[in-house]
């Protein structure tokens, strides 16, 4: 590789992380800023915003209810996906097809009118399932499918995992024990990445939130829409703790894999 390619690519890397950061980096600025409206740079530095958000009740609720669904979501996308993904690939190969054709359902279908589809078919239903978080739960694991499922099918055919089971099998292992010592450690990068996937969307999800529950049972999503309306400072101060949040939660799942399965 040439000086000019390299040279080339270093100045690449430079405005790829010059146009990732300076948004993020304004974004702090203008959070801790006293004004900002007169000069290039803030006239004074403060972090009164920060205390008002964290006095405020409502950000602490907005952000429990946002954690519950963002975990019960990637719980229920892994209960229900590996195994369906794993009996497929293993035992019922053609049904595997189907379940592929139906993991790009969320690509296609917004999600504006898929919450719109869902309103339309609850709000008229008996069943008290519109306007709860349990029907959100439920959409946003709809909607993470194909983000488990692309990364545990990758990583299923990245290592090969038919012809490893099959020959742990074939050396006199059972099943229980090639699931627990062969798939699962496998398999786990893969949960982990899809994981970690569904955690970015369902935090940052506004549209399914705010049609389906709104304010009556808040996410971190709908709580920042709402502030943002009000006041420009307040969503710059909850975005850097949305993202800080997001980068916490990741971490601990990201810590959590390498601990128990030794994942690079």
């Amino acid at each position: 590789m040439g000086f000019g390619v390299e040279l080339v690519l270093v100045l690449a890397l430079i405005f790829m992380l010059i146009y990732i950061l300076f948004p993020v980096g304004a974004m702090i600025l203008f959070s801790v800023a006293t004004r900002w409206d007169r000069t290039v740079w803030p006239e004074g530095y403060t972090l009164s915003a920060y205390s008002t958000l964290f006095r405020d009740r409502e950000f602490w609720i907005a952000l429990y209810h946002s954690t519950v669904l963002a975990l019960t979501a990637i719980a229920l996308s892994a209960f229900l996906i590996v195994p369906a993904l794993l009996t497929a690939e293993l035992t019922l190969p053609r049904v595997k097809k189907f379940i592929e054709a139906f993991s790009l359902a969320p690509f296609v279908i917004p999600s504006v009118l898929f919450a719109l589809g869902l309103v339309e078919t609850y709000a008229s239903l008996p069943i008290p399932l519109y306007g709860t978080p349990v029907l959100l739960t439920l959409a946003n694991t709809v909607l993470a499918f194909p983000l488990m499922y692309r990364s545990v099918e990758n990583k299923m055919h990245t290592i090969g995992l038919a012809k490893m089971v099959e020959s742990a099998i074939t050396l006199g292992a059972r099943m229980p024990f090639v699931t627990y010592r062969v798939i699962l450690p496998n398999l786990w990068s893969g949960i982990v990445n899809g994981s970690l996937l569904i955690l970015s969307m369902v935090l940052s999800e506004f549209a399914l939130a705010n049609l389906m529950v709104g304010g009556s049972w808040p996410t971190l999503s709908v709580y920042l829409y709402s502030v943002m309306r009000v006041d420009g400072q307040a969503a710059s101060v909850l975005s850097v703790v949305s993202f800080t949040f997001t980068w916490l939660l990741t971490s601990l799942v990201t810590v959590g894999g390498v601990r128990r399965y030794g994942l690079s």
